[in-house]
């Protein structure tokens, strides 16, 4: 993986879900999936970095992504763009998290374990096959 800004996101990615990982286990569950929904994120982010000439990618992570990149799928349209086409189990993991918002992150109480462990797992998902395309 060549890049600094591919490699930063992807390291961010990683550091989410790690993240979302304890706060799970401490069945803090909104916490949980607000991260796992950021390590996604990340992690789509790389790729289509990856996918991006380097002298377009400042320009990128500056224009479009401050503007748009919390859409997942403002994002997978970017990956489209790219000839990134994902497989029928990828797009089923992101039919269990396309609610995510970053707006969760005003949202109080415990959450649900149900959908935090479903959350976690489809995210788990999407990054392995992002790190394949990597």
């Amino acid at each position: 993986m060549e890049g600094g800004l591919k490699r930063k996101f992807w390291r961010a990615a990683g550091q989410r879900f790690t993240d979302a990982e304890s706060l799970l286990r401490e069945r803090r569950y909104i916490g949980a999936v607000y991260l796992t929904g950021y390590a996604i994120e990340c992690s789509l982010k790389a790729l289509i970095l990856a996918c991006t000439p380097i002298r377009e990618q400042t320009t990128l992570v500056k224009g479009d992504f401050l503007r748009r990149g919390h859409s997942f799928e403002h994002l997978k349209e970017l990956l489209k763009q790219r000839n990134q086409h994902m497989p029928q189990a990828v797009y089923e993991a992101f039919s269990g998290v396309n609610w995510w918002s970053r707006n969760l992150r005003c949202e109080v109480g415990l959450g649900s374990v149900r959908r935090a462990w479903d959350h976690l797992e489809a995210a788990k998902q999407i990054m392995d096959w992002v790190e394949n395309r990597l």
